[in-house]
């Protein structure tokens, strides 16, 4: 823990004053780095989750991986992880009732935030595919025809095993402060 020694003149406490105004600039920048950290290891835990995230492919048969393109956003506000694209969705919070408990799971969600978010099985249609994403042609195609995909969490394990984490990564970020 750091400790500000103060004299108590007018020079002594305007030198505190002085300190206490570097601690706070390194304190905020710390808890910029310390943002981006947690989101790097999300990043990375999220990566190995979409990694192995399949879909039957009716089609050309077996199992079909997808690239699912990933990155950190940042603002003054937050920091973000954002996996791009629609199969992201698909693989977060599942599609299709084949693996999904069937139809009497249609228009719920395995996810453990997917109600919250409206991310249910069967609402993918009209609410993540517009023609301009290229709706029609995956479901207007024989291409898009598999049994869907099973809900596997990629994003939402990746922020539980990075909550469980976050002791050591506060440690390693806040470590010279």
């Amino acid at each position: 823990m750091r400790t500000i020694r103060v004299n108590l003149s007018p020079s002594g406490i305007d030198k505190a004053i002085e300190e206490m105004k570097a601690y706070k600039k390194r304190l905020k920048k710390k808890c910029k780095e310390f943002e981006m950290a947690v989101a790097e290891a999300m990043l990375q835990q999220a990566q190995l989750g979409f990694a192995s995230a399949y879909h039957n492919d009716l089609v050309h048969g077996g199992k079909q991986f997808e690239y699912i393109p990933m990155h950190i956003e940042t603002d003054d506000k937050a920091t973000y992880v954002v996996a791009e694209g629609v199969g992201a969705v698909m693989i977060e919070f599942g599609a299709g009732i084949h693996h999904n408990f069937g139809k009497s799971f249609l228009w719920k969600s395995r996810h453990p935030w997917g109600m919250e978010l409206q991310a249910t099985i069967g609402s993918y249609r009209d609410r993540a595919f517009t023609p301009s994403q290229g709706a029609n042609e995956m479901w207007n195609s024989p291409v898009g025809l598999t049994y869907g995909t099973e809900a596997q969490y990629p994003l939402f394990y990746a922020w539980l095993n990075t909550v469980d984490d976050l002791e050591n990564i506060a440690k390693g970020v806040f470590f010279d402060l």
